[in-house]
């Protein structure tokens, strides 16, 4: 793997060469497989159901957290950062220990939905 890396160093152990870091990561940690490893350079569009998806992930969590949801138009940026980065650790601990797909994509599913509640406060301001 190392010997791929670009001579002058600026690469970190997971970016090889002209490759994105994530894609660089899911194929060191094994994530790349069938139809997931083609097309890799293939800009892809959010499909419609993705996005309902994730509205309706952002919607269960402000019924389950109330006026501490994401969907809090009070909630500010400091009280957003920590969940976000919660939401991102739980993707990079079901990558650690192996989960299978339908498991990460609920994970990113809950980093969706974070992200986007919080790009939508930011439009309110």
């Amino acid at each position: 793997m190392r010997e791929t890396m670009r001579a002058h160093g600026r690469c970190s152990p997971i970016t090889m060469g002209n490759e994105l870091p994530g894609i660089a990561l899911a194929r060191v940690t094994g994530w790349q497989s069938g139809r997931h490893d083609q097309n890799v350079n293939t800009p892809r569009t959010i499909r419609p159901e993705i996005l309902a998806e994730v509205e309706a992930e952002a919607t269960r969590a402000h019924a389950k957290h109330g006026a501490r949801s994401i969907l809090s138009p009070a909630l500010g940026d400091q009280a957003r950062l920590p969940v976000l980065v919660e939401e991102v650790g739980e993707v990079a601990r079901a990558m650690l220990e192996g989960a299978d797909l339908d498991h990460l994509r609920a994970e990113l599913v809950q980093v969706a939905a974070v992200a986007l509640t919080w790009v939508e406060a930011l439009r309110d301001r």
